[in-house]
């Protein structure tokens, strides 16, 4: 969104005061004492996460007020200055807006090319100290680990042809599944030829796909797999956890059987029979481990970590490694073109079987594809993307989407199939962000892509149509986005009010109002900075809310860097919380 007029100005300004916070794309500073000293780290984190807006001379700290600037002129040039020292030099788009209120400077921040981040500061330091992303409305530095996976990927290396522990081996009777595969011509030095050997030992690929044993030398070959407890299950209700061993083909049967086992299953009529499924398709299941299996880092860093699959009100499945830098996270499963991370191991799994005799990779670009497909087929939403330079996560959200609902919420949009699966899509993200202000889904937004993916279509032109209509009834209100907009429901609309579901926002438990996640925020951080020894234990802190939407608070203060915890186990009954000096820097401003 470009702010260039008073007018935009007062838009976004409006936009900012509902949310009561600048968010991920939009830093606000006053720079009446003079240019904002830290505003190079707002910067590099805006250019590292899909570009944004600087606005300079807004006070938001007295509800986004315009406090004008003294000499805009020389902010304007002094921030023209800053984008040309960062590395990448940033070309932004600087504009001063004149207010009836006061001068405003404008920044429009480019995004920086994935090839080329991290975006950072020489002038500052090291690039470990000054390449940053933006969550939410915090700059949050890039770990060591982070930038060398984005420099990494400036060169796109295999990293599963690299050589296998010492003492690693191959299984014969695997390797000879494997060659029975292959055409008779392809038989000869196949190991060699399809990268399972080189130099007379094994590689990752093939000692991974192949071996005898592999969980015994690397975690590598291992799946963290965890049940925790679910809104509905009983006060108390503990999380069950297991690790699953084995080369790629046994980890994928036995992931599946132990979701199978952990999720529960459902009655469903199937031609006029009950049979038991899971709430979600395990189709669309078995693709996401698939893809977490043969597309995880394989950099010797990330030997110790292991693939991470957490079962709860979402199925949230995390490896290491984010996307080849020859793929757009926003067309994952509609682009029809593929780039793997792992050549080497993906080619062999396009051969190799699973003990239970099912294929561990179909063929390339197919598999997020089948997982849509299959997830419309029953009725839910399709799997969830969130990329990080280190990290992919796919989260999927359980459960039929209620087009019954959706349809008698708003009634003006008739029996449309695919505009009752959008609305509804929406309704549920929106019902699980407001239950948990720290979940993982905050920053997922119904953008064009996500719609496309809904509704099975890669015709950008028909997900246009759709949500046009969907806005003239009323039913949605487009949303501006730095790259691009996003759709919400329409709060103000007669539907929504007639049917209470407005009131999601702000009612929670015995009719208590919804306290803003910020303000939970500033509560701990003061409590901490007021604490005599500056440390408490959850049970210590006093916000007046339950326990588990006080871990969620404790989670997003960490994930902000704003406090951190005495100890890294979660269940270490001494554990106990301190405020970072990022933490205190925050609390100064606010007090």
């Amino acid at each position: 969104m470009f702010v260039e007029t008073a007018n935009d100005l007062d838009q976004m300004l409006e936009q900012l005061r509902r949310l009561g916070t600048d968010h991920q794309w939009v830093e606000v500073k006053r720079a009446t004492g003079g240019f904002p000293m830290d505003l190079w780290k707002s910067v590099s984190a805006l250019a590292n996460t899909g570009g944004g807006l600087v606005l300079l001379g807004i006070d938001e700290n007295s509800g986004f007020e315009i406090v004008g600037l003294a000499d805009p002129g020389r902010t304007a040039t002094t921030m023209q200055g800053l984008c040309k020292q960062a590395e990448p030099a940033l070309r932004a788009r600087i504009t001063v807006i004149d207010h009836s209120s006061g001068p405003v400077v404008a920044a429009r921040i480019p995004a920086v090319d994935r090839a080329h981040q991290p975006c950072h500061f020489p002038t500052k330091g090291h690039m470990g100290e000054t390449s940053f992303y933006r969550v939410h409305d915090g700059d949050i530095r890039f770990t060591a680990s982070e930038i060398a996976h984005l420099i990494d990927a400036h060169n796109t290396p295999d990293h599963s042809r690299r050589s296998a522990p010492e003492g690693a081996l191959l299984d014969p009777k695997r390797v000879q599944s494997f060659e029975k595969t292959l055409e008779e011509s392809e038989r000869v030095n196949a190991l060699v030829r399809y990268g399972a050997m080189a130099e007379g030992h094994p590689t990752l690929a093939g000692w991974l796909s192949l071996g005898d044993h592999p969980e015994g030398l690397s975690p590598m070959a291992r799946v963290s797999c965890i049940a925790a407890p679910r809104d509905s299950d009983p006060v108390g209700s503990e999380q069950r956890g297991t690790h699953i061993e084995g080369v790629v083909g046994e980890l994928l049967d036995d992931v599946l059987r132990w979701m199978s086992r952990s999720l529960g299953l459902v009655q469903v009529r199937r031609d006029a029979t009950l049979v038991d499924e899971l709430d979600y398709p395990a189709g669309s299941l078995r693709e996401l481990v698939s893809n977490a299996l043969v597309h995880r880092s394989f950099r010797a860093a990330d030997e110790a970590t292991m693939i991470s699959v957490i079962a709860s009100d979402l199925i949230v499945i995390t490896n290491s490694g984010g996307v080849h830098p020859g793929v757009e996270p926003g067309l994952l499963g509609l682009s029809p073109l593929s780039t793997p991370r792992n050549y080497t191991l993906v080619r062999l799994c396009e051969k190799i079987t699973t003990p239970e005799g099912t294929r561990i990779v179909e063929s390339m670009a197919s598999g997020i594809p089948r997982a849509d497909r299959l997830c419309r087929e029953a009725g839910c939403l399709p799997p969830l993307f969130i990329v990080r330079p280190a990290l992919f996560t796919a989260v999927c959200v359980r459960g039929r989407l209620d087009l019954v609902g959706a349809a008698q919420a708003f009634p003006a949009v008739g029996t449309d199939t695919d505009k009752l699966r959008i609305l509804a899509a929406i309704i549920r993200l929106r019902e699980l962000t407001d239950a948990d202000p720290s979940s993982i889904l905050q920053n997922v937004r119904m953008d064009a892509a996500l719609a496309a993916r809904i509704i099975g279509t890669t015709v950008m032109e028909h997900i246009a149509v759709i949500l046009n209509a969907l806005q003239i009834v009323g039913a949605l209100i487009e949303k501006p986005g730095f790259q691009q907009p996003h759709w919400e429901l329409n709060a103000g609309s007669r539907a929504l009010t007639e049917t209470g579901m407005t009131q999601t926002t702000t009612v929670i438990h015995a009719g208590k109002k919804k306290r803003p996640q910020h303000e939970s925020i500033g509560l701990i951080l003061r409590q901490l900075a007021d604490e005599t020894s500056g440390e408490l234990a959850r049970s210590e802190f006093n916000l007046g809310i339950a326990q588990r939407a006080l871990a969620n608070v404790l989670n997003a203060a960490l994930d902000k860097n704003l406090i951190e915890s005495t100890s890294p186990n979660l269940h270490d009954p001494h554990r106990k919380y301190r405020l970072t000096q990022n933490g205190q820097r925050q609390l100064a401003r606010v007090r």
